[in-house]
């Protein structure tokens, strides 16, 4: 995820708990609405729906 930024979201990481435990929230949601929705994306329901606005939140 934006591999442009891979060295500035390390230093974040390393420097700001805040944005650590942020970034490990968004990144576990993210990885847990790709498994619902499976490769080949018929998984997407209202659950998945739920899952997006709750990670923009």
């Amino acid at each position: 995820m934006f591999p442009e930024y891979r060295d500035l979201i390390s230093r974040l990481k390393n420097e700001n708990p805040r944005f650590m435990s942020l970034f490990d929230k968004h990144n576990k949601l993210d990885h847990e609405i790709a498994r619902k929705e499976g490769s080949d994306g018929r998984g997407y329901n209202a659950e998945v729906v739920r899952m997006k606005k709750q990670s923009y939140s």
